[in-house]
């Protein structure tokens, strides 16, 4: 439009095209949802948080929640997280898992994006399996019998059994700790502790108190401590009777002997037959789960000529052992 003519004329003209104008921006449709005049307008952004290990797999099952204003979320099977309807701002994502470590990251979420975000997590190490067992061992030399504890731990980590970095344990009674080395299993740990490894400790003395075994991995996140108790001592000590000495077993196909015990509780009897070459001990023979009404065990391989000595042991439904002093033979 072009405006001419004296002023007042084209001041009139202004204020129509003006007046005109404003009409029709307010009667517009409000149709793009990022307008906030239009009824689809939501002041909000989406969170899509992917979790995973330290492998980079993904990890299901997980739940997250972000603060302020509570919102939350579980992993799918891929290992992601949508959460929609955030208003923008900055917010603290709190992650748990199942064995896993908890996680703590920041989001920001503008208005109507995407918010990406991927979290790793640490498992946490798990003791799969906790054996305690005593074991009392009568002895000709030294004199004193050996009492002795054996602890054995099965470990294992979702992030892969390397990244075990140590399996320790603790009696906290007479503030002692050691750390278990691993065995040839796979996940296993063990230690044998004597009274002398315990500081003079009578093996007595831990009945009934806390034993607490616990593993931390390479980050050194731990597992969940849970203390474990000995079940029993067992005192009374089996006795050998044949052969014994310096017998001699001709055929070397020793039929082995021993006395009958007055244990009140559940056991069973274990036979071991040992070589002796230049104080080399090595054993040939051996019988578990025996039971005990059973007093003899026939050896059934045919022991070469040599210096030969065997035990007895009582052995209870825990594991705990009582062993006899040796009894020697000889296969001429």
């Amino acid at each position: 439009m072009v405006v001419s003519g004296n002023p007042a004329s084209r001041a009139v003209a202004v204020a129509i095209i003006v007046a005109a104008s404003a009409g029709c921006w307010n009667d517009a449709d409000h149709l793009n949802p990022l307008d906030p005049l239009s009824p689809e307008f939501e002041n909000a952004g989406t969170v899509e948080l992917v979790v995973q290990d330290r492998s980079f797999n993904p990890l299901p099952g997980v739940a997250a929640s972000l603060s302020p204003g509570g919102y939350s979320g579980v992993s799918g099977a891929d290992g992601s997280i949508t959460i929609p309807g955030i208003p923008p701002g900055t917010y603290t994502a709190t992650l748990s898992g199942p064995e896993l470590a908890g996680a703590v990251d920041t989001v920001s979420v503008e208005l109507a994006q995407i918010s990406r975000t991927t979290i790793s997590m640490n498992a946490v190490p798990t003791l799969e399996d906790l054996s305690l067992t005593t074991l009392h061992v009568s002895r000709w030399w030294p004199q004193d019998d050996l009492y002795a504890l054996d602890v054995v731990a099965v470990v294992d980590d979702d992030d892969g059994l390397a990244d075990i970095a140590s399996v320790a344990l603790s009696i906290p009674h007479i503030s002692f700790e050691t750390v278990l080395q691993p065995t040839t299993a796979p996940g296993e740990f063990g230690i044998r502790l004597t009274e002398e490894d315990l500081a003079g400790a009578p093996l007595h003395s831990l009945l009934g108190r806390d034993i607490v075994v616990s593993a931390v991995d390479q980050p050194g996140t731990p597992s969940v401590e849970s203390p474990a108790w000995l079940s029993r001592i067992i005192d009374e000590v089996p006795t050998t009777a044949s052969p014994s000495g310096s017998q001699e077993v001709p055929g070397g196909m020793p039929l082995l002997t021993w006395n009958s015990s007055s244990i009140p509780f559940t056991h069973t009897y274990q036979v071991d037959v040992y070589r002796v070459d230049d104080d080399v001990d090595t054993i040939v023979y051996s019988e578990n789960g025996l039971p005990s009404s059973q007093l003899t065990s026939q050896v059934t391989a045919t022991l070469a000529m040599g210096q030969y000595y065997w035990t007895v042991s009582v052995v209870d439904e825990y594991g705990n052992r009582s062993r006899s002093k040796e009894a020697g033979f000889i296969v001429p």
